[in-house]
């Protein structure tokens, strides 16, 4: 006899689908780049059809398949961003590589948010060469000031020069963030080729028979 219980639904307390793009939902992004002057052209980018193509050593077509692809996603090309998209051009691009891309949530509201536990969680696409990938979280409450950001290394079962992923999920519990009345995230990308999208960021209820959390 086989017995198949139904994976839980995660009790969702806020989500971001990046649909009109990053300002516009109260994202904010920067960076710098190998070369000082061309620091204009860091950070993240809304990818409206969620293609990271442009570079010189992917496939047409390469991009993100998350669940609401339909009005888009947000990502940094580093390949097209060191070489503009022509293998022989390497640090020539609009922005050389190695470069730092932040991208820092609005404020969120989690004062009425009665959970035992916090988790983050979203889908990616991914290719990996030499870089360092990182999510971070802080909190405040009143008119106190910011907790220091809590940076979680992520992204490190991708091999270097591996296959080009297009739907990775990630789920992380973020440790002391519950129980507090504003958070805070940012993703932080130290790129060094190829690339890196998101969407479908969730914060939900960390679930209570997570053994590998416990």
């Amino acid at each position: 006899v086989g017995v198949y219980p139904f994976a839980p639904k995660d009790n969702v307390l806020w989500e971001e689908t990046f649909g009109g793009g990053i300002a516009a939902n109260g994202w904010t992004t920067e960076g710098t780049c190998a070369v000082g002057d061309s620091n204009i052209n860091a950070g993240w980018k809304f990818l409206p059809d969620g293609l990271l193509d442009k570079g010189a050593f992917i496939f047409a077509g390469a991009g993100i398949s998350s669940p609401t692809l339909c009005d888009g996603a947000v990502g940094v090309d580093s390949d097209f961003l060191d070489n503009g998209g022509d293998g022989n051009n390497a640090g020539g691009g609009p922005c050389p590589a190695p470069g730092q891309h932040i991208l820092t949530s609005p404020v969120l509201n989690s004062s009425e948010w009665n959970v035992p536990g916090l988790s983050i969680t979203w889908t990616q696409a991914i290719r990996q060469y030499t870089s360092d990938y990182f999510f971070s979280y802080r909190t405040k409450d009143g008119d106190e000031v910011w907790s220091e950001w809590t940076d979680v290394v992520i992204n490190t079962e991708f091999e270097t020069n591996g296959d080009f992923i297009s739907n990775d999920v990630q789920r992380h519990f973020m440790p002391g963030a519950v129980g507090h009345d504003s958070l805070q995230i940012r993703f932080v990308y130290n790129a060094n080729y190829y690339m890196w999208g998101i969407d479908d960021v969730k914060i939900v209820e960390t679930e209570a028979n997570n053994m590998r959390i416990n």
